[in-house]
């Protein structure tokens, strides 16, 4: 309990401390490096995102972020993959409220699909 209240503590501590902006231009720098080499990436993003996607309380970010780089730039097993996270997202938790454009984009590109005719979340 009381690492909990640490890692929420710290974590209240580092959006206080950096601005959200050098935030997303080192994550943007991250995922143009995995971008740059996604025949390396996308296997490991990929068993990253299946160990994820298994877990009771899986981490929401991750879901949306490598699921959606999985979708974008994956074969159909990728996408099969990213739909599995695409539905285990907690679309309720404040991380994907914070990022709703990107679980729209992600959903969205799943309608335009022919073989996923529905995406729905429970």
């Amino acid at each position: 309990m009381a690492r909990a209240a640490v890692s929420r503590k710290g974590s209240s501590e580092l959006l206080t401390r950096f601005k959200p902006e050098k935030i997303l231009a080192k994550w943007r720098q991250k995922l143009c490096f995995l971008i740059k080499h996604k025949n390396e990436a996308l296997p490991l993003v990929a068993t990253e995102l299946k160990k994820e996607v298994q877990e009771n309380k899986p981490n929401n970010f991750f879901l949306l972020d490598a699921g959606y780089f999985l979708f974008l730039h994956g074969d159909s097993a990728g996408q099969s993959l990213s739909l599995q996270a695409l539905q285990k997202v907690d679309h309720t938790s404040k991380i994907i409220q914070v990022n709703y454009k990107e679980l729209f984009e992600f959903s969205h590109g799943f309608c335009r699909l022919p073989r996923y005719p529905r995406v729905g979340v429970d």
